[in-house]
């Protein structure tokens, strides 16, 4: 998943207070990935990007998807690097100014 098209992250709810189902898509991605990464994972749970947590508290699946629902995300977690994601941009721009000296 482009970590460009992350906007849905911050747009959990619609004009009536209910859950986006943009919202319910994405995080159905995210936790694919975020199992996808065994080796982030610590047994069968994961961190948890929420509000609460902040990625530091180990969760499973269901409590994950509950607190996304419920909560939504910690601000501003677009590369999600606590589920193995790497900075892309950041590597490019890293390289970059090795390159030119910087």
């Amino acid at each position: 998943m482009n970590n460009l098209e992350r906007g849905w992250m911050y747009d959990r709810l619609d004009g009536r207070e209910a859950i986006n189902s943009r919202f319910i898509t994405g995080v159905n991605k995210f936790i694919l990935f975020a199992c996808s990464q065994q080796n982030c994972m610590s047994g069968n749970n994961t961190r948890c990007p929420c509000k609460k947590y902040c990625n530091i508290k180990y969760k499973d699946v269901k409590m994950i998807i509950y607190h996304l629902l419920h909560d939504g995300f910690v601000k501003d977690y677009f590369v999600w690097k606590h589920q193995g994601e790497a900075d892309l941009i950041g590597e490019i721009s890293f390289n970059n100014d090795l390159i030119n000296g910087a």
